[in-house]
């Protein structure tokens, strides 16, 4: 790289940021390029643009890499191929220290034409007309954030952003007071963007579908407050939540609902490993949404599982589903004679979250004449599980506990449930083993597992008792 700079500078005056400066800068490199040589000047209180800035900026895929890279084990967004930048700074003026002599003021844009992603689900994207620009107002301390983005001869992403409090009234700086008010618009925007920043891998697009109209609006918000309203519609999920930001967390302040119109077979079976008896669950647009309502829901603005508050109610709707590897292995065949289709008497049932665990609680999977209750705890922090199911044993395969016939056996098959039991690791080989003592929360003593002779008493006595109604 070649570079020109001619730099005086003297001490700075106690507690001034930068001290008497006059520098020119001419950068020619692979990389960065200014089209004429670049002026800064301070006097100690205020940092100021003399010459502006025109420069293009050869963005390389390393770059790209380090900053929506993947984490370790998931799949990031990466630069398909080099792209170029125009970066322009008309003005800049910088308040320094308090009691500066200028208030701030600035006018820099960002142009590029072509930038071509490969995003998490290892397509390649081709954006184009890439407008971004930041100026300051009339008004003190407060900037305009505008921006757009295109695919395909459309535009794609568009933002106007109001920074308010930059500088306080004696123009000193206070970026922890700034508070963003405007909006983010997304029309027909690949999903898969939600996951490059957010650093998601493809569980965004996954759940989300292949594109995406959304609206975000906000008001007044910084990490300590503010108003936010997020409004998405895409060809998996419809869903609004309206709420505020409330130390470090975006917190709803009325109930929410999200319709959930579509589940693939891959996120299905992501989705499965957080829900108890379940192996695999798909939905086609055909089928009746679910519904997810949330009465409480608290998300951290930086991503800490573990701050995480949820209190959901969740409609499954109709849907066709897998039973758990060695789980199916256990049930009658007879017993899917119906099919394996989730229909009306699958009720709803609840998840919650709190401190990194997930504990999804009253669910009851209907097949033929049974249903299986089943509650889970999925600890996201440490990545550990603890599962258990209640069988009853008319559900059961004659190998597992032998044929029971006649009369007897049938009040055997509706009274005694086996209760098993699947704990270890988040996603581990984690087997199914017999638990007498497991119990389902809330489920009424005649579903858990207990003294077999005392349970097939109570069967007979509610016999005896159905016979006397008659």
């Amino acid at each position: 790289a070649d570079a020109e700079a001619t730099l005086t500078m003297r001490p700075g005056a106690d507690g001034a940021l930068i001290g008497p400066l006059d520098a020119r800068l001419a950068l020619t490199s692979e990389h960065l390029r200014t089209t004429a040589p670049m002026r800064v000047t301070s006097d100690g209180s205020v940092l100021r643009l003399v010459e502006p800035l025109n420069a293009t900026w050869s963005v390389r895929p390393a770059l790209v890499d380090a900053l929506l890279g993947g984490e370790e084990g998931t799949p990031g967004t990466s630069l398909a191929r080099p792209a170029t930048l125009r970066l322009a700074a008309d003005e800049l003026v910088v308040p320094l220290n308090a009691g500066a002599t200028a208030p701030l003021s600035v006018q820099v844009s960002l142009s590029g034409d072509d930038l071509t992603l490969r995003l998490p689900d290892a397509s390649e994207r081709t954006f184009t007309g890439l407008e971004a620009q930041v100026r300051s107002t009339d008004v003190a301390g407060q900037a305009l954030i505008t921006a757009e983005l295109g695919e395909g001869g459309r535009e794609i992403l568009s933002t106007r952003t109001r920074i308010d409090n930059i500088t306080d009234a004696s123009n000193t700086l206070t970026a922890d007071a700034a508070t963003l008010t405007g909006n983010i618009e997304l029309t027909g925007a690949p999903a898969a963007l939600v996951d490059a920043f957010a650093k998601t891998g493809d569980l965004a697009a996954g759940f989300l579908g292949s594109t995406m109209n959304a609206q975000v609006r906000y008001q007044k918000l910084n990490a300590s407050g503010g108003s936010l309203r997020i409004e998405a519609d895409t060809p998996n999920v419809e869903a609004g939540l309206v709420g505020v930001v409330r130390n470090g967390r975006f917190v709803i302040n009325r109930p929410a609902a999200i319709r959930v119109n579509r589940i693939d077979q891959s996120f299905g079976t992501r989705l499965a490993s957080v829900l108890p008896v379940f192996g695999s669950i798909t939905k086609a647009t055909s089928n009746e949404p679910a519904v997810v309502r949330a009465e409480r829901l608290a998300i951290p603005l930086d991503g800490d599982i573990a701050r995480y508050i949820a209190e959901l109610t969740i409609d499954p709707g109709t849907a066709t589903f897998g039973l758990e590897v060695g789980l199916g292995d256990l049930l009658n065949p007879a017993q899917f004679a119906r099919g394996n289709r989730l229909g009306d008497s699958f009720q709803p049932f609840n998840a919650t979250m709190r401190n990194g665990v997930l504990a999804v609680r009253n669910l009851a999977l209907p097949i033929g004449e049974f249903s299986i209750p089943a509650q889970g705890d999925y600890d996201l922090v440490k990545g550990t599980e603890r599962v258990v199911v209640q069988l009853p044993t008319g559900m059961l395969a004659a190998e597992a506990i032998g044929n029971n016939a006649g009369p007897l056996g049938d009040i055997v098959g509706n009274v005694l449930n086996v209760p098993l039991v699947k704990a270890g690791p988040l996603g581990g080989d984690n087997q199914w083993k017999p638990d007498p003592g497991a119990r389902i929360d809330g489920a009424p003593s005649g579903q858990q597992g207990g003294d077999p002779a005392s349970r097939l008493l109570d069967g007979i006595g509610d016999l005896l008792r159905r016979g006397n109604d008659d």
